[in-house]
């Protein structure tokens, strides 16, 4: 009897802590693998969340206002808010949408990403091509063959911005040589080349985390499966 009198405390001690080790956030998972799961969905969708604020409190600096603002912080609003409600209110439909939204928006931002250094190589590449194509440094014989302010010297059409520049046979801006240009080309594209290899990988990297959790936990939830140990027993918990 004295024996039992030590061991019964020990396991309830011992059920009770691994009991808590499976509790957050005022819910109780059915596992530890369950609630670490749950922990990603929810850490992924607060950082979209803060992105989404984070863009509507800049959004008045960078010119943009009003309604339009407000409309993409709702539909941006809407990933981590199927995350969160998907994960702790066991809604497979929720979950799924999270999940594969996630997946879509790493492989949508790598493809971007690989776009702009293409478009940027490209550019760097064709300096001179692009050159020729403004109203930049102009006159006849002179460098560019698409433009020429001089009434006469150039038939046929003319480059994008020749209204810009040229106004009844007279020249609006100083001419730039195409050095100048190609230098501010570089310039930037090395700012925008650098700009997306530091932005792009981080939201690669948190959609694909977001994917991996949010997978592991829709295809429990598919199956019919809970991940709340309170919704597990309904009875027990209205008892």
């Amino acid at each position: 009897m004295a024996g039992n009198s030590h061991v019964v405390p020990l396991q309830i001690g011992d059920g009770d802590t691994y009991s808590r080790r499976r509790v957050w956030l005022g819910h109780e998972f059915v596992d530890e693998e369950t609630m670490l799961h749950v922990k990603g969905v929810i850490f992924a969708a607060a950082i979209m969340a803060g992105f989404q604020v984070l863009a509507l409190l800049l959004a008045p600096a960078s010119g943009h206002h009003g309604q339009g603002s407000l409309l993409s912080f709702l539909w941006g609003m809407l990933l981590p808010v199927c995350g969160y409600l998907g994960a702790t209110r066991n809604n497979a439909c929720l979950m799924g949408c999270f999940t594969w939204m996630s997946l879509l928006s790493a492989i949508a931002q790598l493809l971007t990403l690989c776009y702009v250094l293409l478009a940027v190589a490209v550019i760097n590449s064709n300096e001179e091509e692009l050159c020729d194509l403004l109203c930049v440094h102009l006159g006849c014989n002179n460098h560019s063959t698409y433009c020429s302010c001089e009434i006469g010297c150039h038939e046929g059409g003319c480059c994008a911005d020749f209204e810009e520049v040229c106004s009844a046979g007279v020249q609006l801006r100083a001419p730039a040589s195409c050095g100048d240009i190609e230098s501010s080309l570089k310039d930037h594209t090395r700012i925008v080349s650098v700009m997306m290899l530091l932005i792009s990988p981080p939201v690669i990297g948190l959609s694909a985390y977001a994917w991996f959790h949010g997978r592991k936990l829709w295809s429990r939830l598919a199956q019919g499966d809970v991940v709340l140990a309170d919704a597990a027993n309904p009875a027990e918990e209205q008892e």
